[in-house]
């Protein structure tokens, strides 16, 4: 790649609201742990995974955004909200 040129990437976010003056990007999960997996490694391991995707989603939101942003992932299976410090 050259210079000039520049690194498009498509970005899909799941969802993006505002509350209590907080701009929030969430992605939901459906998936489940491996067998034998506990919750907790799963938690561990899937935001591991998916930390960088959710950065770059608040990267793109912080140029028109003069909120704090917030970025979590929700596991559907487990109804539980994990935000990502």
């Amino acid at each position: 790649m050259q210079k000039d040129e520049q690194d498009v990437k498509e970005s899909i976010i799941d969802r993006t609201f505002v509350e209590n003056g907080i701009r929030w990007i969430v992605d939901y999960k459906s998936s489940e742990p491996t067998a034998g997996e506990s919750p907790e490694d799963f938690f561990a391991r899937e935001s591991i995974a998916y930390r960088a995707q959710l950065l770059r989603y608040k990267n793109l939101l912080m140029s028109n955004e003069t909120l704090p942003i917030k970025i979590a992932l929700y596991f559907v299976a487990f109804g539980k909200l994990l935000v990502l410090e």
